[in-house]
């Protein structure tokens, strides 16, 4: 999402667009992981994957909803700043963590009820 998001923008990876790959990449990993781990719990319970996902979005997605809109937020204020890089930076990372957070609540699901891997469903 991080570097469609730089493609379609035209933005090249330049030493000061890095940081800000590797931060919004490390921290969209662990809202995925968040659903990924909550999923596991649910179908060790040997729960349909409609109860899988349903349970799994309602309790970590709701935490992963409220982590990213705070941690997006709080990056976000950098837009007022008067230094232009910090505020390119923050307006980007804070894009980035809401699309990383909407595509860990919309598409993770959506995959992992086409897929079915074995590391969450077993056999």
């Amino acid at each position: 999402i991080v570097f469609a998001i730089l493609g379609f923008s035209g933005t090249s990876l330049t030493l000061e667009i890095l940081p800000l790959a590797s931060l919004s990449m490390g921290l969209g990993v662990n809202y995925g992981l968040y659903i990924l781990f909550r999923m596991y719990e649910e179908a060790k319970r040997r729960k349909g994957m409609a109860r899988v996902l349903k349970t799994s979005l309602l309790s970590s997605g709701k935490a992963d909803f409220f982590s990213g809109m705070i941690v997006s937020l709080g990056v976000l204020v950098c837009v007022f700043s008067n230094i232009r890089l910090q505020a390119v930076f923050g307006a980007t990372l804070g894009a980035a963590l809401i699309f990383n957070m909407v595509g860990t609540l919309v598409l993770l699901p959506i995959l992992i009820s086409l897929f079915r891997p074995k590391f969450i469903f077993g056999k």
